[in-house]
C-alpha cells in the first residue's frame, strides 16, 4: 500500500520493508478507532453485508497487534533479559529509534528530537549515553547506551523505539590472528611480586612465548620419563595463557592496538603429559597429580588448574573416584583453590540424526545420557569444576550449523551430578563447540574453537576446542580474587567466585517433558550456577554490596548471621535479592557412600529471633532438615492487601489465600514448621545443596518486604556431622551479596557500609556470629 492510503486511514508508515509495513497512529484513540473499522469490515465481508469502503486497503492488512518489547529486543538482549542476575555489570547497548516520516507538516525533524528527548529521559538516571548518529537525510537515528538489562527491559517498551541490540563486537578475523608478528606487538608486561602463584598441572608450557616469558615462575617436571618441562603438544600452553591473562579473545584486539594485556599471576607449571597429551604409561597418573600438585604449593601456589580427564573414568555411580577424591584431600590439607574441567565428550555422533533439530537435540543427550557423565577428577567436591559453553572463534564454512551459541551448552561438554547429589558443574565458561554439517549429514569437529596460546615457534596464537579451556577462565578468576585479598583462605575463594556467577540460560524445551523441580535439577547438572565474572567476585557495585566472613564452623552447631537490608528492600517496586555462597572443606572418604563427613544446611529468614533459630536447627537432625523443604507453602504471591508476603521464588506458582492466622508476625517459634512462615525459598533448594562442597543459593523477591519483621535478614548455616569427629573445625567462606535492580536509583553498598561501620569495608563484615 502507498504511504498516502495509510495517511487518509490517519496512520503513518514508519517501516515498510520485507514487503510488510509497520504503522503508527497519532494516538491510541486513533488506533483503536482503525481496529474497530477493521473489524467491522471484517464483519461485513464475512456476512455479505453492509457497505464496504476502503477494501483495497483493509484486504492488504494481513494481521493487527501491537509492537512489543519483544519486536525491538534482538535474540541475544532476549536472552540475557531472560536470565537476570542482580548487580549485573554494565553493558553496552544499540538503540535504533523510528524516524518520524510522512508526518505531512514538515516538522519531522523536530519530531525526531522529541523522540530522542523521550528516550534520554528513559535512561537518564540509570545509563550513560556513548555515542550517536543522526542522519535526517536517511532517516536513521541511533545510540549507543551503558546501563544495566534491568534499564533495557524497561526501555524497551518505549513507543519511540524501533530496535534495541548489544553492541557488536568486532573481534580479529582469522587470517589476522594467523600473520601476527611479535615484532609488531608491544612489549609483554612482566609480572610483579605482588601477584599470587598459580599452577598449571598440565602438559608444560612454552617458556619461550613471549608471553608467558615475563611470568613463568617455575617450570618443572617429577617424572624421569617427561625429562624437559617443555610443551611438546600445545595444551598446557593454551591452559596457562588463559589462566594468567584470561580469555584471549577478550584482549588480542587491544594487544595488536598496541596495549599489552596485564598478567594476573606468576606462573607455576608442572609437566604431567608426554606429546600426545597423556600419562606415560609407566606413572599412576593419580600419583603423578597428587606429586605435582603438592610440589607447586610448597612452590607457593594457591590456585591450581588441572584441566586434565579420565576418558575412561566417566562417573557411573554417584560414589566419589579416584583421583577427586585426591583433590579433595590435597585441597582440605594445603587450603588449595582446585579448578577441573568436567572433561570432553568422544560421543560426537550420538543423539544426533540428518535433520534440522539435530542443530539442538545435542541438548537432549546431554542432559540424559548416562555417557556424558563427568570424568574423574570433575566430580571432586571440593574442587570448583566447570563445565563449558558455546562460545568460540572461527568461522563456519557452507553447509555448517553451530551446535549451540554463546551461552548455550557446548557440544562437547559433560554434566553432573557429582558424587551423592552434589551440584556438579558449579560454574561454565566458554570452551567452543562443534558444528552439524547438513551436507555431509554428520557433526564436524572443526568448527567454532577457542583462541589461545601457541607453542609452536611459527606462530603466537593456535585455536584449540574443549572444557580444559573453560576451567583456567574460572582459574584467572580466582587468582584475581586472590590478588585483591592475599590472606583469606581458598574456601572464602571460592564463595567469592560462586556468588560473582551469572546464571546461564537452558531452553525448558530442551529439558524434556519433566516436573519443575526435574528441569531446574537438569538445569543446575549442565549450567551449575552460570558463567564467572572476575568484577564481580572482586568489588562490590553501587547497587549490589558483598558481604564476606572467613571462618571455622564446628561440626553438628549452628551459625548466624545478620544481614542489614537496605531500604529499597522495603519500597514498593524493582526486584531485590540476596545470593548466599559457602563454601566449606569437610572431611572425605573414598569408599565411602556418605562420602561428605559434614554437610551444610545454608537457610535466610526474615522475622524470627536468633535466639529461636539457634534452638530449634541446633535440634533438627538431617532428616528433618531435608524435609524443611516439602514444607514450604507452594504460594509465592498473596491477592490479599491485608496479607503479609510469603517466601518469593524464581518461577511463578499457583496462589492460596492465607488466613490471619496465618500470618508471619515477629515472635517466637518452637519447631521447623513454624519457622516456614518467617523462611525465604532459595534457589536451589536446602536440600539440593546439601551433598555439595560449594553451595549458592539465590532469592529473588518482586514484592517489597515487611518493615514489621525488622530491618535485617539472618542467615542461619546449620552442619550435621555424619562420621567426623563432633568437635572437628571445617574451614567456611561465607561470601552473602544483596543486590537491587529497578527504576529508583539504590546506593546499596553505600548504605550498607554506613550501617555496618564506618571504618570497615561491606567486603570485610557481617554484623552478628552467634554459634552453638
Amino acid at each position: 500500500m502507498a504511504p498516502d492510503d495509510w495517511r487518509l486511514a490517519g496512520l503513518s508508515v514508519i517501516d515498510d520493508r520485507d514487503q510488510s509495513s509497520l504503522v503508527a497512529a497519532s494516538s491510541t484513540l486513533t488506533l483503536e478507532r482503525f481496529v474497530q473499522r477493521l473489524e467491522a469490515y471484517r464483519t461485513a465481508v464475512a456476512s455479505a453485508k453492509g457497505t464496504v469502503t476502503n477494501s483495497a486497503l483493509f484486504d492488504a492488512i494481513s494481521d493487527v497487534r501491537w509492537f512489543g518489547p519483544e519486536d525491538r529486543l534482538s535474540d541475544a538482549l532476549r536472552s540475557r533479559i531472560a536470565a537476570p542476575d542482580l548487580g549485573d555489570p554494565l553493558v553496552d547497548i544499540d538503540i535504533e529509534l523510528w524516524y518520524p516520516r510522512n508526518l505531512g507538516d514538515g516538522s519531522d525533524q523536530d519530531e525526531a528530537y522529541r523522540w530522542l528527548a523521550i528516550v534520554r529521559t528513559a535512561f537518564a538516571d540509570a545509563g550513560t549515553e556513548v555515542d550517536q548518529h543522526l542522519d535526517h537525510d536517511i532517516g536513521l537515528l541511533l545510540l549507543r547506551v551503558r546501563t544495566t538489562l534491568a534499564v533495557v527491559a524497561r526501555i524497551a517498551t518505549l513507543g519511540e523505539i524501533a530496535a534495541i541490540d548489544l553492541a557488536p563486537s568486532f573481534g580479529l578475523a582469522s587470517s589476522e590472528v594467523d600473520s601476527i608478528e611479535i615484532n609488531s606487538l608491544p612489549a609483554p608486561r612482566p609480572a610483579t611480586d605482588q601477584l599470587p602463584y598459580v599452577a598449571v598441572v598440565d602438559s608444560g608450557v612454552s617458556a619461550s612465548h613471549p608471553l608467558l616469558t615475563e611470568v613463568l615462575y617455575e617450570a618443572r617436571t617429577l617424572l624421569p620419563t617427561l625429562g624437559d618441562p617443555a610443551d611438546e603438544c600445545g595444551h598446557g600452553t593454551g591452559v596457562a595463557g588463559i589462566a594468567v591473562y584470561g580469555p584471549t579473545e577478550d584482549w588480542i584486539a587491544d594487544y595488536v592496538a598496541g596495549i599489552a594485556p596485564e598478567p594476573a599471576a606468576r606462573l607455576i607449571s608442572y609437566r604431567v603429559l608426554d606429546h600426545q597429551n597423556r600419562f606415560p604409561r609407566d606413572v599412576l597418573w593419580e600419583r603423578a597429580v597428587a606429586d605435582a600438585i603438592r610440589a607447586a604449593a610448597a612452590s607457593g601456589a594457591t590456585i591450581v588448574n588441572l584441566s586434565i580427564g579420565n576418558e575412561d573414568g566417566a562417573q557411573t555411580t554417584r560414589r566419589a573416584t579416584r583421583c577427586a577424591a585426591i583433590l579433595d584431600q590435597l585441597a582440605r590439607e594445603l587450603n588449595l583453590v582446585i579448578v577441573v574441567p568436567t572433561g570432553n565428550s568422544r560421543s560426537d555422533s550420538r543423539g544426533f540424526a540428518s535433520d534440522p533439530r539435530s542443530t539442538t537435540r545435542y541438548l537432549k543427550h546431554l542432559v540424559e545420557s548416562e555417557d556424558r557423565a563427568l570424568l574423574d577428577p570433575a566430580p571432586a567436591a571440593l574442587a570448583l569444576t566447570v563445565g563449558g559453553t558455546a562460545g568460540g572463534e572461527g568461522r563456519l564454512r557452507l553447509g555448517e550449523v553451530a551446535l549451540g551459541r554463546g551461552r548455550d551448552p557446548s557440544a562437547i561438554t559433560r554434566r553432573g551430578p557429582g558424587t551423592g547429589r552434589g551440584v556438579k558443574p558449579e560454574l561454565v565458561a566458554p570452551a567452543g563447540t562443534l558444528a552439524w554439517n547438513d551436507t555431509i549429514g554428520a557433526v564436524e569437529r572443526a568448527s567454532l574453537k577457542r583462541l589461545v596460546l601457541s607453542h609452536a615457534a611459527d606462530s603466537l596464537f593456535a585455536r584449540d576446542l574443549g572444557t580444559s579451556f573453560a576451567a583456567p577462565v574460572v582459574t584467572n578468576a580466582a587468582v584475581r580474587v586472590r590478588a585483591e585479598h592475599a590472606a583469606i583462605s581458598g574456601c572464602l575463594v571460592r564463595a567469592l567466585l560462586l556468588q560473582s556467577a551469572v546464571m546461564a540460560p537452558l531452553e525448558t524445551d530442551h529439558l524434556a517433558a519433566v516436573a519443575k523441580t526435574a528441569a531446574d535439577k537438569r538445569r543446575l547438572s549442565v549450567l551449575g550456577h552460570g558463567t564467572v565474572d572476575a568484577a564481580r567476585a572482586v568489588h562490590s557495585s553501587d547497587n549490589r554490596a558483598v558481604l564476606i566472613d572467613d571462618t571455622t564452623i564446628r561440626v553438628d552447631s549452628v551459625v548466624v548471621y545478620e544481614i542489614p537490608l537496605p531500604e529499597v528492600f522495603f519500597n514498593p517496586g524493582g526486584t531485590r535479592g540476596l545470593d548466599v555462597a559457602l563454601a566449606f572443606d569437610p572431611l572425605t572418604r573414598y569408599r565411602r557412600q556418605d562420602y561428605l563427613g559434614s554437610r551444610l544446611f545454608g537457610f535466610w529468614f526474615h522475622g524470627p529471633t536468633v535466639e529461636d533459630l539457634v534452638r530449634i536447627l541446633g535440634q533438627a537432625d538431617d532428616d528433618e532438615l531435608e524435609a524443611s523443604d516439602e514444607s514450604l507453602p507452594n504460594a509465592q504471591e498473596d491477592t490479599s492487601d491485608e496479607i503479609r508476603e510469603q517466601p518469593d521464588s524464581p518461577a511463578p506458582a499457583p496462589t492460596r489465600q492465607r488466613r490471619r492466622s496465618e500470618i508471619a508476625t515477629p515472635g517466637d517459634a518452637n519447631s521447623l514448621s513454624e519457622l516456614a512462615k518467617w523462611r525465604k525459598v532459595t534457589t536451589p533448594g536446602t536440600t539440593t545443596m546439601a551433598d555439595s562442597a560449594n553451595i549458592l543459593m539465590r532469592w529473588r523477591g518482586s514484592r517489597a518486604l515487611d518493615r514489621e519483621l525488622g530491618p535485617t535478614a539472618l542467615l542461619a548455616i546449620r552442619s550435621t556431622g555424619r562420621w567426623s569427629p563432633v568437635d572437628r573445625e571445617d574451614r567456611l567462606g561465607v561470601a552473602v551479596s544483596v543486590g537491587y535492580e529497578g527504576k529508583d536509583q539504590a546506593h546499596v553498598y553505600a548504605e550498607l557500609k554506613a550501617r555496618i561501620a564506618v571504618q570497615v569495608p561491606v567486603e570485610q563484615a557481617i554484623r552478628v556470629r552467634s554459634e552453638t
